[in-house]
């Protein structure tokens, strides 16, 4: 009769659904970065020179594009292939700010005698956009410069230019005019796909230039009167108010971090990594990586009024890894394969047969048993460690662990599910274990 029931209760586990928990689920992929209106930025810091990439991601009526970028020294400007950010997003899998986005309604720059206040150090095409590169001693020459080259920058912001100049940084104007602006071009700006400018230059702390994206014009002149700008006001030659996506890629020797900014990644990376994110023209690595880097994914959005400071980045507490799997979460994804689900069925039709094959001989064989008892730590292992990432998991993410945990856990249909087709197994490798 103890044959007959044991026999029945194993063969009805046999055809219970089987079923193995992995909460660790890791690292959605977000992927906001193609769709917004912003820029994004990548650097490289090593200790000395910083290598600053910017992406313009741009949209709107505007029908001459250009922008602003200071930099603590005179930079080298160059391009880089579009497809870092693509394979820093692929790296990392887990997002404007930096130079303000500014509108040019002449697509030629026009010379002006600003005296030795300001100096045009440098002038050359990169890609779409006409580059120069200034040095300035005076807040009123270079926002006369500014405008008479007709970039709308707002008066009320020059203070912000006075900062940067009494500091002694350098300023890369950038603009794509309207001769280049076609519809394509434009497509490629919206979806972030046009070639990113490279910035390198001498600096002893990473730095980014985020207080310059405070510069929004806030009101317009509509039949002599200014007026306010409403949100979602469809407005020619100004920027549109809303809250910004920033985005930071970080290499250095150090985990950083920044006040307000999440970080959502961070991880040694190798040099040849580093260096086959993007290349330039001549097909060479966008920079020299000598050694590996640590890699941080900075996060956060604001509002422009908010971005009343650059970005220094700090070192943070640790090098502990953000966004990167654990052996938790590389067995959770295991045990939702295909691969963990034959192993778990073959073992248990493997030990009912051997089962059946003990209770219809008259005497116990060692040899059936051994093969019960390894199908059944096959089994336990995939079972148990399904239990144990069912704790576990709860566990690594509030912190606790408590006996209400414990009773929830233990009640959980699943769980319950696999204690049952591991203490059943047992009891019958006890029962039929061989006897002298």
């Amino acid at each position: 009769m103890i044959k007959k029931i044991v026999g029945l209760i194993v063969l009805m586990l046999f055809f219970v659904p089987l079923s193995v928990k992995a909460d660790g689920a890791i690292m959605p992929s977000p992927g906001f970065w193609i769709y917004e209106t912003g820029q994004k930025a990548t650097i490289y810091h090593d200790g000395k020179t910083e290598t600053l990439v910017l992406q313009t991601s741009f949209s709107g009526d505007a029908k001459n594009f250009a922008y602003i970028v200071p930099t603590p020294s005179k930079p080298e400007v160059s391009k880089v292939s579009d497809d870092i950010f693509t394979n820093l997003e692929t790296l990392t899998m887990n997002y404007f700010g930096q130079p303000i986005p500014m509108v040019a309604e002449e697509p030629i720059y026009k010379a002006l005698d600003a005296g030795s206040a300001v100096n045009v150090l440098e002038e050359k095409q990169v890609g779409l956009f006409e580059v120069k590169v200034l040095s300035a001693t005076d807040a009123s020459a270079l926002f006369n410069w500014l405008k008479e080259n007709d970039f709308t920058y707002p008066e009320s912001k020059k203070y912000i230019l006075d900062d940067y100049i009494q500091n002694k940084w350098f300023f890369t104007t950038a603009k794509i005019s309207a001769e280049v602006l076609t519809e394509d071009v434009e497509t490629k700006s919206r979806l972030g796909k046009l070639t990113p400018l490279k910035l390198v230059f001498q600096s002893k702390n990473i730095v980014y230039p985020l207080k310059i994206s405070a510069v929004v014009e806030e009101s317009i002149v509509k039949n002599g009167k200014t007026m306010p700008l409403d949100f979602g006001q469809s407005f020619t030659n100004y920027y549109r108010y809303y809250q910004v996506p920033i985005t930071l890629y970080v290499f250095s020797d150090h985990k950083k971090e920044a006040s307000g900014f999440d970080v959502q990644y961070a991880n040694w990376v190798k040099p040849y990594e580093i260096e086959k994110l993007a290349k330039n023209d001549n097909g060479n690595a966008w920079v020299d990586a000598k050694k590996k880097m640590y890699l941080t994914k900075l996060y956060r959005t604001m509002l422009p009024q908010d971005m009343t400071n650059d970005v220094f980045p700090d070192n943070a507490e640790n090098n502990s890894k953000v966004g990167v799997p654990t052996i938790w979460d590389k067995l959770g994804e295991f045990l939702n394969t295909s691969t963990a689900f034959v192993i778990l069925t073959a073992s248990l039709l493997l030990f009912s047969i051997m089962m059946i094959v003990q209770f219809r001989s008259e005497r116990r064989k060692i040899t059936y048993w051994i093969i019960q008892l390894i199908s059944f730590v096959v089994l336990a292992a995939i079972l148990g460690l399904s239990l144990i990432l069912s704790f576990q998991s709860y566990w690594r993410y509030t912190g606790t662990f408590d006996g209400g945990l414990l009773i929830y856990q233990l009640t959980d249909q699943t769980n319950l599910k696999n204690i049952f087709l591991i203490v059943i197994p047992l009891c019958v490798l006890i029962y039929q274990r061989p006897r002298n």
